[in-house]
């Protein structure tokens, strides 16, 4: 099944209980650069990749943040292995996705319109201060790369 986030949702719908949580993770790009690092790399606070147009992904390697909602009760016991592990890199957060999740059908006939026909994709805006933190950190590993700048967040 390639349901990307929403696995959980459509094979709940025929009785498949996949375990499944989703998480935000933030990615940055920033643009082409004269003399970085062509390998990628990581560290504890930032990982980054080079781009085929001379520019970086970069990220917050080891930190995400997680909307708290009803699935984490549900699978709270299977989950909390992972939890423990993650300790310290899983910001968690309560919000209106809580009641978004808590309100949406858990079954629906297949012959009607559904959200995931109107949410075609999932779109979460960045977490600019996990973003930040890896900027700062690449900036402080390769300091000569003064010229760089974020094309998107």
């Amino acid at each position: 099944m390639a349901g990307g986030a929403l696995t959980r949702y459509f094979a709940g719908n025929l009785g498949v209980d996949v375990l499944q949580l989703m998480v935000r993770s933030s990615v940055m790009r920033i643009s082409p650069v004269e003399g970085g690092p062509d390998v990628s790399a990581c560290n504890q606070d930032m990982g980054y990749r080079k781009r085929l147009d001379g520019g970086y992904t970069i990220a917050n390697a080891f930190r995400s943040y997680h909307d708290l909602t009803p699935d984490n009760i549900r699978l709270f016991a299977r989950f909390l292995p992972a939890l423990k592990s993650q300790i310290g890199s899983l910001k968690l957060g309560l919000n209106a996705r809580f009641f978004e999740e808590l309100r949406r059908p858990r079954r629906w006939p297949l012959d009607r319109p559904t959200v995931f026909e109107t949410v075609r994709t999932l779109d979460p805006a960045p977490n600019q201060a996990f973003n930040a933190a890896a900027l700062a950190e690449f900036r402080s590993i390769f300091p000569t790369l003064a010229q760089l700048r974020v094309e998107q967040a």
